[in-house]
């Protein structure tokens, strides 16, 4: 490791939910959830990597086991406060739809949540508000469906019942009116997310404009209108019998419980239930752009022109998709990125301008976004950013990254990952992604060190390879011309 990645000072502070390393200079942020690298865990180069190792074997200890089922249990005990996370995992996505069921993933997370044989319909969330629980919820991602809630310690086993139940036994009592109100949620939530937003329709078909219609990756997680009418009760019987199976799925218990009895409640709730084997998933190969691909629209929601430019990038942790983060907060991460500072600052041209990285199982997705402000000539301002972008992406291969920006990312992406894992049940479901992703939940050491390793030569490998004008896609979401103001007409005079 170059002496340009190394921290000023770290220390091992106890907090509420993990220790976290400290660096000086770093500030929080939001991330987006961690996953894991698809390779075996580095061994430790470096007082920092030797720390984060020892704080992963000893706080973050896990034990793994599977049942008869297929289903798989991830133990994390942490007993310095009296809750428990219980966090599943099921191995289904939006990229698992069929061509015609867009948005069925997501409508079957809410099906999960409409009561099952021995749970009444609403009596999810009432029995779990009920006991004290802090966060009950479930989320959908392309890869994965998960569900979760923090209670407790005393109401583990009531959590573990109802995750059980509705793994078990909920096709007992999904009927065809559940069916057609959680359609009509899913669409009211499309309205609201999509075609009534802001830019809303612009993201979407920028992003589809990425893919053939027939990739898995195409239809939104959120689904589309005829999608959605046209699912059946048929197809969420059989998409519950093929995905949603113990074989299918990994409990994660974090948190306060009782080491010695845990193991037998476990199998006490889930060890008789049954289901078909964990379905083959098929390889899903990336989109390989030969031409820009430049799209214009109408914007009638937004107040300014948005910018919207796409590059296909290294998969999920792939070698580069570290490097691309890092490249995203280089370029807007802070005041001092280079496009913030050239775009906003220097030339005053835009009102924000946003880069990030969207890693994905099967590819990844590197996004430019810019919102524009009015000036005199729409078309020529918006030609502007974009030769402006263009220009400082290219500057990164004939003046390279300098160590302040790397240590800078870093530092960022440290803290906030670290940090991240105080939230009990953000720290369940980081051992899950580590697990899934990894085949492991010891995944956090691997996860990182992959940033203190990034170099200036590396993101200028990552602009020549990825960030190829010709090899993206563009969208600009423009909106109407503002009425020219009706000139007055001079008063008639008589004589």
């Amino acid at each position: 490791m170059t002496a340009m990645h190394s921290f000023n000072k770290w220390a091992v502070v106890l907090s509420i939910g993990v220790p976290i390393l400290t660096m000086s200079g770093c500030t929080q942020h939001a991330l987006r959830p961690a996953t894991a690298v698809p390779h075996a865990p580095a061994q430790p180069s470096s007082n920092i990597e030797i720390a984060l190792a020892n704080a992963e074997n000893h706080f973050l200890a896990t034990q793994r086991y599977r049942l008869k089922n297929g289903l798989q249990v991830i133990l994390h005990h942490d007993n310095r406060l009296p809750q428990v996370a219980v966090n599943v995992w099921y191995r289904v996505g939006a990229s698992d739809e069929l061509a015609h069921q867009s948005g069925l993933a997501h409508l079957f997370e809410h099906l999960m949540f409409e009561g099952s044989k021995h749970v009444p319909q609403e009596g999810h969330f009432r029995f779990l508000e009920e006991a004290g629980a802090t966060q009950v919820n479930g989320s959908t991602g392309f890869s994965r469906t998960n569900y979760y809630e923090v209670v407790p310690s005393q109401q583990l086993e009531l959590a573990l019942w109802l995750e059980s139940d509705r793994m078990g036994f909920l096709l007992d009592v999904l009927s065809q009116d559940k069916l057609d109100e959680q359609r009509r949620v899913v669409k009211n939530e499309r309205l609201q997310r999509v075609d009534n937003r802001p830019y809303g329709l612009a993201d979407e078909n920028a992003w589809q404009a990425l893919f053939s219609d027939d990739n898995p990756y195409y239809g939104q997680i959120i689904g589309s209108i005829e999608a959605l009418n046209a699912a059946t009760l048929s197809d969420a019987f059989t998409f519950f019998q093929t995905f949603y199976t113990p074989a299918n799925a990994t409990l994660t218990i974090a948190g306060d419980f009782d080491p010695k009895t845990i193991r037998k409640q476990v199998q006490h709730y889930f060890g008789s239930l049954k289901g078909a084997k964990a379905p083959s998933r098929p390889t899903i190969e990336p989109p390989k752009l030969s031409n820009e691909i430049r799209l214009y629209e109408l914007e009638n929601l937004g107040k300014l022109t948005k910018v919207i430019m796409h590059y296909i990038t290294p998969k999920l942790f792939a070698p580069a998709d570290a490097e691309c983060d890092v490249l995203a907060h280089l370029l807007t991460g802070t005041r001092f990125g280079r496009l913030t500072r050239a775009l906003m600052h220097d030339r005053q041209l835009v009102n924000s301008v946003t880069s990030y990285q969207s890693s994905y199982q099967h590819l990844s997705v590197f996004t430019i976004q810019a919102l524009i402000l009015p000036q005199t000539d729409p078309q020529q301002e918006t030609q502007a950013v974009i030769d402006i972008i263009d220009e400082k992406i290219a500057d990164l291969i004939q003046h390279t990254a300098t160590p302040q920006e790397i240590q800078r990312a870093i530092n960022y992406f440290y803290t906030n990952r670290l940090f991240s894992l105080q939230r009990l049940n953000h720290r369940a479901d980081q051992l899950q992604s580590y697990n899934y992703y990894l085949g492991t939940p010891q995944g956090l050491q691997a996860d990182l060190s992959r940033y203190t390793k990034t170099t200036p030569q590396a993101i200028t490998n990552v602009v020549q390879q990825y960030l190829k004008p010709n090899q993206r896609v563009v969208l600009i979401a423009q909106v109407p011309a503002a009425p020219k103001p009706k000139q007055k007409q001079p008063p008639k005079t008589t004589l």
